[in-house]
């Protein structure tokens, strides 16, 4: 912080805001001038955000904030729902039916569609949760995610 040399205004820290929250170029020019009651160019806004523009570090700290703000809501709310995932994942991958063929041998099927389980598959390899386990009490995988993640943006 302090690397700031501009005296910025209300507009630009909405500028900040609207473009944080995705919103384009030309409708931040529009928004801003509905607003503050003056014209803004798109090109005027995209050179304020530019590497070496007037908003670019405050952009960049302001992005920092709100994403580790969200970050943090979002590990409280997924360690409310973690310790229930497992159970109800294993659930899923083991739901079977009994299917006779023409033959009338009896197999058993997985219900299941390849989407959901790859879906389900690639979940529990993000939050590193070994489903052949069950007894066995794990600690809280969601804890070990998000401490990489934390660790790969401190290294930026």
């Amino acid at each position: 912080m302090g690397r700031y040399k501009h005296n910025l205004q209300g507009y630009h820290h909405r500028a900040i805001e609207l473009r944080y929250s995705g919103t384009r170029f030309d409708d931040v020019a529009r928004i801003l001038g509905e607003e503050f009651k003056r014209e803004f160019k798109p090109q005027t806004l995209r050179t304020w955000f530019g590497r070496k523009g007037m908003l670019f570090d405050e952009y960049e700290d302001y992005s920092d904030k709100e994403n580790r703000a969200r970050m943090a809501i979002a590990k409280q709310e997924m360690k409310k729902v973690m310790p229930l995932l497992p159970p109800k994942i294993v659930a899923i991958l083991s739901r079977t039916k009994q299917v006779t063929d023409d033959k009338g041998t009896t197999t058993e099927v997985e219900v299941i569609d390849n989407l959901t389980l790859g879906m389900i598959r690639d979940l529990l390899k993000v939050f590193r949760v070994d489903l052949g386990e069950k007894e066995k009490e794990q600690e809280n995988p969601l804890n070990e995610f998000f401490d990489r993640l934390e660790q790969k943006q401190k290294t930026k």
